[in-house]
Order: C-alpha cells, then sequence, then structure tokens
C-alpha cells in the first residue's frame, strides 16, 4: 500500500498551548483572499498528463500563495474572466507556455509528487486527495524526468499498488488511509463524472487490401439525446510510426472522411448525436499490428464500427449500450474540479449511486455518512441517474454543487465582490390586468460550469436585453466565486433578471431533505436570497410534486423571495396562495429538444399555449417557460423565445421577466377558501362491528387545470402524518387488517353513522378535486360544499373508482 507521509504527534505540552488559539478542523475554509498576480497558461490542446499535474500545482499554489495564484485556460470561455479580473480587479498577468516553467516557478509551495498508475485510473482520485493533504503534484508516470528536474521528491508512488483490485477496493483503502485525517474536509468532498477512458481497438484484423481502414462513430441510442464524443485519438502500429490528434486541427483533416452532422462541444471534443455519425480514414500497413487508443471526453451511449473498404460491413467494435460496465465508463473525462477539490483538502471519488452497484453505493453512502451536515457534494454524476444522485446526497443532509467541468475555482473563491447585489429592474408601474403572463428563465443556472461559461454563450447573445428573460443563479456563488456574480450584476440589462435555483443554498429535492435539517437549510437559503436580492426561487423536486407541507415551511422560512416557481411539472396556469405573502406557481412548458426533429417552432408553442389558453378559463394565468440548456440548439432556444415574444404580445399574452411576474402575482387579492367532503351513508350499518366498514378511501387530490396530469397537493391516506391533518370525525385505520392486498394502510368511514369530513387549506387556485374510493357497503355517499355550499353530490358505484369534481370557476 502507498506509504502516506504521517503527520508528528504532538506533544501534551504543545496541546494544551493550543488551546489559547481558536481552531476549526474541517471547516473547508477558502484559501487566502485575492491575489495580486495571476500566472496564465493555456492547456486545452495539452495532454491528459500535462493537464492534471497543472490543476494539482494550481489548487496547492491557489491556496497557499499570499499574492500570486495561477489560471488555467481550459476552454475558449475561460478568457472572458482573465480580462475581468485584470480590467476589473487590478490583476498583473504573466504567460506561460511551458509547464517546467510554471512548475519552477511556484515549486516552492510544493513538497513533492504522487505518481499515479495510469492501469488503476483510481488513482487519479486517491493522488488528488493527497495533493489537498501533503502539497504533492499530481504526477503522471513519463513525468518524472519533469519533476527530477525541478528538484522535487516523491511522496508517495501508487505504480502496481491496486492492480486487480476492484475500484470499492481502492476507494475502502482510501476511507481507512485518507479520509480519517483529521485535516482533510468533512464539509466539502468530490463525486467526480468519470476517469480516463481509452479505448483500445485492434484494427490489424479489418485492414483492407488497399491498406485503408475505416472507423465510424455513431450514438447507439438516438432517441435519449446523449451520443458519443471524441477527444483525443492515438494510432500506433508496431514500427512506431505513432499518429496522434485532437478533433477540429489540421491534424484531423487529414484522416476526416465524413462528419455527417457531427460537432465540435465547447471543450473540444467531436460529438455525434441522435443520427448524427463520423469516420476516420486511416491508411495503415496489413504486415504491421495497428491499435487505435481512442480517448473520450463525453461518451454515453456510443457506437464504434469498423470496416476495411467502402464496399465492407461495418463490424462492430463497442456497443456501450449493450456493455455491462456502461453505468462506470465513458463518462466525462473532468479534470477541472480537481484544482478546487485540492484547494480546500477534500476527498475525491469516482464511485456510482446505482442500485445495480450496491458496493459502490454503499460506500458512498459511508462517505456521506461521516460528513457535517450541511456539508457540499461538488463534481457530478458517475454512470448514475442524476436523480439517483442527487436523492442519496440529500438523504443524508447534503447538498449538491453541480460543478462538472468547472475550472479555475481555486482562483474564482479568492476573487471578492465590490458591491452590494441589487436588482433595481421590477416595473412598479405594472398593473395585474385578466391576461395570460409568461416568463422565460434560462436553466442550470445552479451549474458552476453553466456561470463560468456565459450560459452556454447565451449571456453574450445580441438577443439579451431585447427580450425580458431570467437567469437561473447559483446562490453558493457568494462563497465560491462572488466576483462572477458581480460581473452578471453589473452586465445586467433591465430585461434582465436573476432568479435562485434548485431549491436554495445547494441543489436539493425537498421530499428527499430530512426535516430535521430542513429548517436550517431554508434559512441559510433565505439570506443568501436576501443578499443577493432575489425575490424568485426555483424549487426543484424529484419526480413529484412538492407537497403542501413542504411548500409551507418554504413560505415560513424564506421569508425573502415572494415568488416559488417549481419545474419541471408542465401544469398550465395556477397558482397557489401560500399565506399573505409569497405565491407558488409550476413550469407549463420546459423548451427542450422535444423528439428527433429538433426543437418546436414558435407556431407549435403558441398553438400549445393557445391550447392551455382555451382550457383554463380563469385570468390571470401565470406560465413560466424554461429554457433548458442542453446540446448546440441552446440558441436557438432564444431565438424561439424572441420570435414567441414577439407573436404573443399582440394577443391575450404579455412577456415579463419573473421579477415583474412576482410582482403581478403578488398583487392578487388573497382569498380563503375551503372545501368539505362529507361522507354519509343512506343505510343504518348492519352491525356495530368495527371491522364492517362503511368505505375504503385511498387518497384526495386537488389541481388547479383540468388537465389531470400533477397534483398541486395530495392527501395521501396511506401517510398518518400527512392524513392526520386533514381527517376529521369517524375516520380509523389498522396496520393489522387491510381491505384490499394492495393497500396496506387504509383509511375508511366509522360504523356509526357520523360524518367524516376533510377540510382543506385556504388555497387560491384549486379548481378541481379528484379522489379514489371503494365502497363496502350499499348506500354509501358524499356531499362536497365550496366556502359553506353543495356543489356536489356523489353516489358511490361498487368497487374502485374515481371521482373528479370541479370545485370553482
Amino acid at each position: 500500500m502507498p506509504n502516506k507521509i504521517c503527520k508528528p504527534i504532538c506533544s501534551l505540552a504543545i496541546a494544551v498551548l493550543m488551546i489559547f488559539f481558536i481552531t476549526q478542523v474541517n471547516m473547508a475554509k477558502a484559501p487566502k483572499q485575492k491575489p495580486q498576480d495571476m500566472a496564465i497558461m493555456d492547456i486545452q490542446s495539452k495532454d491528459y498528463g500535462t493537464q492534471l499535474l497543472a490543476i494539482s500545482l494550481q489548487g496547492i499554489v491557489n491556496r497557499k500563495a499570499e499574492e500570486e495564484s495561477i489560471y488555467l485556460v481550459t476552454q475558449e470561455h475561460d478568457r472572458k474572466w482573465i480580462n475581468y479580473y485584470k480590467n476589473n480587479k487590478g490583476l498583473s498577468t504573466r504567460q506561460f507556455n511551458q509547464l517546467s516553467d510554471l512548475l519552477s516557478e511556484f515549486k516552492e509551495y510544493v513538497k513533492g509528487y504522487t505518481i499515479i498508475d495510469y492501469q488503476v485510473p483510481e488513482t487519479i482520485d486517491l493522488a488528488t486527495t493527497i495533493a489537498g493533504l501533503d502539497d504533492a503534484i499530481i504526477l503522471p508516470p513519463d513525468f518524472l524526468p519533469l519533476a527530477k528536474e525541478a528538484g522535487l521528491n516523491c511522496v508517495n508512488d501508487l505504480r502496481g499498488k491496486f492492480r486487480g483490485m476492484s475500484r470499492v477496493e481502492v476507494y475502502r483503502w482510501g476511507y481507512h488511509n485518507l479520509w480519517s485525517d483529521e485535516e482533510l474536509s468533512k464539509k466539502i468532498i468530490g463525486t467526480l463524472e468519470g476517469l480516463p477512458t481509452w479505448f483500445n481497438i485492434d484494427l490489424s484484423p479489418y485492414i483492407g487490401e488497399n491498406g485503408k481502414v475505416y472507423v465510424k462513430f455513431q450514438d447507439a441510442t438516438p432517441k435519449d439525446g446523449y451520443g458519443a464524443a471524441v477527444k483525443h485519438v492515438y494510432l500506433e502500429n508496431s514500427l512506431k510510426q505513432d499518429t496522434q490528434f485532437e478533433p477540429d486541427s489540421k491534424k484531423e483533416e487529414n484522416y476526416l472522411y465524413q462528419t455527417s452532422g457531427s460537432w465540435i462541444s465547447p471543450d473540444g471534443s467531436r460529438v455525434a448525436d441522435r443520427a448524427q455519425s463520423w469516420t476516420y480514414r486511416f491508411k495503415l500497413k496489413q504486415e504491421n499490428k495497428s491499435k487505435i487508443f481512442i480517448k473520450n471526453r463525453r461518451i454515453f451511449d456510443y457506437l464504434i464500427k469498423v470496416k476495411g473498404s467502402t464496399d465492407d460491413s461495418w463490424n462492430i467494435v463497442i456497443d456501450s449500450s449493450q456493455a455491462e460496465t456502461k453505468s462506470i465508463i465513458g463518462h466525462w473525462v473532468n479534470p477541472e474540479i480537481r484544482d478546487f477539490l485540492i484547494s480546500r483538502k477534500a476527498f475525491a471519488m469516482t464511485l456510482s449511486s446505482f442500485d445495480s452497484h450496491p458496493e459502490e453505493r454503499e460506500l458512498r453512502s459511508q462517505f456521506f455518512s461521516d460528513m457535517e451536515v450541511g456539508g457540499r457534494v461538488f463534481g457530478w454524476v458517475t454512470g448514475t441517474p442524476e436523480i439517483s444522485h442527487v436523492s442519496q446526497v440529500n438523504n443524508h443532509g447534503l447538498t449538491v454543487v453541480t460543478s462538472s467541468w468547472a475550472p479555475n475555482f481555486s482562483l474564482h473563491q479568492r476573487m471578492p465582490a465590490d458591491m452590494t447585489f441589487q436588482q433595481n429592474n421590477i416595473d412598479k408601474d405594472l398593473k395585474l390586468e385578466d391576461k395570460i403572463y409568461l416568463t422565460f428563465f434560462v436553466s442550470d443556472g445552479d451549474a458552476l460550469w453553466c456561470v463560468n461559461n456565459g450560459f452556454d454563450g447565451l449571456w453574450d447573445s445580441s438577443i439579451r436585453g431585447k427580450i425580458p428573460l431570467g437567469w437561473e443563479m447559483p446562490e453558493q456563488l457568494l462563497e465560491f466565486g462572488p466576483a462572477m456574480l458581480e460581473y452578471y450584476y453589473e452586465k445586467g440589462s433591465r430585461q434582465d433578471y436573476f432568479v435562485g435555483s434548485t431549491s436554495g443554498d445547494g441543489y436539493i429535492y425537498p421530499s428527499e431533505f430530512p426535516k430535521e435539517h430542513m429548517e436550517n437549510y431554508l434559512d441559510r437559503s433565505n439570506q443568501q436570497l436576501e443578499k443577493l436580492d432575489m425575490r424568485t426561487i426555483q424549487v426543484l423536486n424529484n419526480t413529484s410534486a412538492t407537497s403542501i407541507e413542504t411548500m409551507r415551511s418554504y413560505q415560513e422560512t424564506m421569508t425573502y423571495p415572494s415568488l416559488f416557481i417549481e419545474g419541471y411539472h408542465e401544469i398550465p396556469g395556477g397558482t397557489l396562495e401560500l399565506g399573505e405573502k409569497a405565491k407558488w406557481t409550476r413550469i407549463g412548458i420546459a423548451i427542450d429538444q422535444i423528439d428527433n426533429k429538433g426543437l418546436p417552432s414558435s407556431q407549435d408553442l403558441l398553438g400549445k399555449l393557445r391550447d392551455i389558453a382555451n382550457s383554463v378559463d380563469f385570468r390571470p394565468l401565470f406560465i413560466p417557460i424554461h429554457i433548458v440548456i442542453t446540446g448546440p440548439d441552446t440558441l436557438k432556444k432564444l431565438e424561439l423565445a424572441q420570435n414567441l415574444t414577439r407573436q404573443v404580445n399582440e394577443n391575450d399574452f404579455k412577456v415579463v421577466h419573473p421579477g415583474d411576474m412576482a410582482y403581478l402575482m403578488n398583487q392578487q387579492k388573497v382569498t380563503k377558501n375551503t372545501i368539505t367532503i362529507k361522507f354519509n351513508r343512506a343505510k343504518q350499518p348492519s352491525t356495530n362491528d368495527p371491522r364492517k366498514l362503511s368505505a375504503v378511501i385511498n387518497w384526495f387530490r386537488f389541481y388547479d387545470s383540468p388537465v389531470f396530469v400533477d397534483p398541486v397537493f395530495e392527501i395521501d391516506l396511506d401517510n398518518e402524518q400527512a392524513a392526520n391533518r386533514f381527517l376529521g370525525a369517524g375516520f380509523y385505520r389498522t396496520e393489522n387488517w387491510s381491505l384490499h392486498p394492495e393497500k396496506d394502510r387504509v383509511a375508511w368511514t366509522g360504523t356509526s353513522s357520523a360524518t367524516a369530513i376533510i377540510t382543506t387549506p385556504p388555497e387560491l387556485g384549486l379548481k378541481y378535486l379528484e379522489f379514489e374510493a371503494m365502497p363496502i357497503e350499499e348506500g354509501i355517499e358524499a356531499d362536497i360544499y365550496f366556502n359553506g355550499d353543495k356543489i356536489r353530490h356523489i353516489q358511490f358505484e361498487p368497487n374502485w373508482h374515481k371521482y373528479s369534481v370541479k370545485i370553482t370557476d
């Protein structure tokens, strides 16, 4: 096992003296504040080893250096922040072109190096963790001469130590040997999106008579929107006449046979999504063994085919959709967030939360259980659905900071803001009319990569400033990038409004977050929103709508926002009144890739809006529209919003930004509505046996439109805590006896002639009721009252039935 440098044991005398110092361990404190000098190196086209070494050096230096810092260009978007810090924060800049020069300049901050084992990619994560603890740079084996030339010593050599061990065994070693170190943060941890994946394909069997080989890349599952991508190609043969190239380079042009709709992503990968593909053509010598090594940058469901000539049939050599290891290979190779993790002395791991990988999921939980409540999980998913990752993190009282492809945050966190954040663009002259109000807001603002990249380029679009737009903005930037917030607030136009993102202080699903920690989370979130002058926030639950209890907890604790927008539930119209102040509404439309045909037209969306308008007969109506940042069509979505704005403003619609929508919604008069449901029987029961039931009631669901897709809230009578809030006289339950084999716990009317009453909370916008019931004996009836007036009488039908009631216009 690697021999980690041991920390000296303090003597008792020193320990006693330490009582006089105010110290806090595991608080993941930010490094030194604002530097004066910025050393810049462009590593976009550098190999992965160079990137790893430079990024680990950056994390160490940006934690330890007082006046100096390192900034690495990993994509063209990064240059924007160089200019901003230079022109607005007074930082001087120095350019470095060679890694050896950068290392020589800053080696005084480095105590050594840790050699990784490329055959065990997990050692990269171990070395990342050790870099934070021991100030040891990450060193690929082929960089040993460079380290020795710099006069550095080996701290750890991980080569060969973990070969033959499973992924879980490697990280379990990390748990026992690194995680226990008291200097390692228990407030921040990294779950990275992927480790390097090199595909090694022997091309020799496919070489045609003319020596040509065709290699084709395409999407293995074209309906899901995630296809193939390649960052680097390396072709070797037995004569050592090797060839390597990056996509979108002059050298690639020599081999690119067909592009077939493929495109270059912002990180420089060639991507083929849905029906797209691309093909390389190589000319090889048949007598020489030749292999191709393909380094992926982001490959989800990829299909790689090979043939020897244009007339041959394709041979499938890799199909990730059929691979048993699909869930843990072939994902985004993402070294960039490592600099931040190193600067915060955080553990790094690449483990799955898939139920199909129980050992990995269990070990993740072991790490999460040891963290401090309120801790943050950086990075992103590892071969895992988003919902599985976020739910597992939330279940431990932790929050997600979406931060794949988020470079230089070891520096961004050091740059202070020199302003008080204010949004002064709410139009107080707006008067509420009987219209359908629309608001567009751009998604993924919770993701650090998104704000780093100017919302995938949308922020710099000529459309911004011409139409009202909301922009999700991560509240956590107050801690991790305050000057980035300052940039957006300074550059924002009258038409731009910033919205709090993904539920508050870190990405959570409210339904998954422990109730005992919820109040503290909401209080922190409220303080952040107030500092950022954000009156609107998006709340994102998992697959279900947020419960009425959770809505109330938001309203009661988060006193600053006046509007909560819930997504992504496409529920047209309707507004919940959660008290005298804040409103709650849901996303009406999400602009995304609808199907393989691509984006809808503005006429399609206008037709959808008109369908909503025709199906919902109350006004005013408020519909948030979410512009989802995905794929190469992002800018087209903004153009779509612009076209739609022009069209709808000539009709029964009005487009406003989210701040103005919140202002308009809160002009609505608060009304108190109650719905009472009385269950009774027309006949007296034949026996007083309490097991002789009158009727079984399963659930009550309330909707704000006649489109019964997702309820505004649900009273689930299997949930005793939720049900007791609404159940009146005549209901009882038992755990030991069930009337229906699929129903574990049920609620029903009693054996006496007394009625059972359910009174809803006073919510505005609840227009429709649906419930499920089954009578046990004949003559069971229900009367429904709205504000004391009877609006419906129901005679129960035999067996299970759903009953739908229109409550009010």
